[in-house]
């Protein structure tokens, strides 16, 4: 038994010596160990469970990616640099100071989220002011997020169930309404 440990501890020492003279680590060590990062993401309001939710639902655990609690107003996040970019992207556009407005995940099936998002946004506009509708379209995970008041997050929903239907069930029908020219008016 003796002998079996002293093997173990000799082949663990011998490696990283190994490693120092020169000889090359595997390349599954070397992309293991280069392709996570470490952030640190700051909130401006969302709070910290509900950033962590955001990420559990939209980029979910992959491989050794973690998010965790840090101090106030934080959440560190382990995870690769592109998944990482797309986390911010997320919390940039979630984070907003409005107490009445809820994020929404609606799944989109028949359209791409991102031309779904676009299609809300010229109808709907941004008619509730300033910043009261954002869509963030996720076409990897083929989600919207909808950050709104849970009124106008009926409508909007209303809105996306029409507008997110099956190509041959689709009527591309425009409707134009225009005014009366000059000459149709009457001189007073």
């Amino acid at each position: 038994m003796r002998i079996l440990l002293v093997m173990l501890i000799a082949l663990g020492l011998a490696a990283p010596a190994a490693t120092a003279r020169g000889a090359s680590p595997s390349p599954a060590a070397v992309t293991a160990a280069d392709s996570y990062r470490t952030d640190v993401i700051f909130l401006a309001h969302m709070p910290q469970k509900r950033a962590i939710a955001l990420w559990e639902k939209i980029l979910g655990p992959a491989g050794e990616a973690r998010i965790i609690v840090g101090r106030a107003g934080t959440v560190v996040v382990y995870d690769t640099p592109p998944r990482l970019a797309r986390f911010r992207a997320l919390v940039e556009a979630l984070d907003s100071g409005d107490a009445s407005a809820h994020i929404y995940l609606r799944a989109v099936v028949h359209l791409p989220p991102s031309a779904l998002a676009d299609l809300i946004a010229r109808v709907l506009g941004d008619a509730g002011g300033e910043g009261r509708l954002v869509l963030v379209p996720d076409d990897r995970s083929g989600q919207l997020l909808v950050r709104t008041t849970p009124e106008r997050y009926r409508v909007v929903d209303r809105l996306a169930r029409r507008l997110d239907v099956p190509a041959g069930d689709r009527q591309r029908a425009l409707r134009t309404l225009t005014g009366p020219s000059e000459s149709d008016q009457e001189a007073p």
